[in-house]
């Protein structure tokens, strides 16, 4: 099954008070989003199924390329999970690999002049260790957090 198939199955349900996400001001305040997806059976859900469904809800476009110069005329760029009007989101799985999503989003955002956010994606209904560092962090940083929970 292709990607575009696996998208039209999946079903978003957003639990906000409104479609737009508020930007973190302070340590307490979290956004909660919660996700229904519907995979086939036997499938596991990936981030980029989680990525999909959030910028969908969120009228964003997924894996926006940027460039950048650096050094001696060098040229590199960054992917963007989510983009939107307002925002560069960085979406990632409750998992080590992680870790970095701060730093990808404030560079991103540096790039494009918009919010930094991360989103993170609870595969295990619990904060684990790295969702509290990454939540920490992002917090001392001033960038968006947004938890992203499977509804069940």
């Amino acid at each position: 099954m292709n990607l575009r198939a696996i998208a039209a199955l999946l079903l978003i349900v957003l639990t906000l008070g409104g479609c737009a996400l508020p930007l973190i001001q302070d340590d307490t305040t979290t956004e909660v989003v919660t996700i229904s997806l519907s995979i086939l059976p036997g499938r596991t859900i990936t981030e980029g199924d989680y990525n999909n469904a959030l910028c969908a809800q969120l009228g964003g476009r997924r894996e926006v390329r940027h460039y950048y110069h650096y050094g001696g005329g060098e040229r590199g760029y960054v992917v963007v999970d989510c983009e939107t009007d307002f925002r560069v989101i960085e979406g990632g799985l409750d998992k080590r690999s992680s870790l970095d999503s701060v730093q990808q989003a404030l560079f991103a955002a540096v790039l494009t002049g918009k919010e930094p956010t991360v989103a993170i994606y609870d595969t295990d209904g619990a904060e684990g260790g790295y969702e509290y560092r990454i939540h920490r962090a992002a917090r001392k940083a001033r960038v968006g957090f947004i938890r992203v929970m499977r509804a069940e």
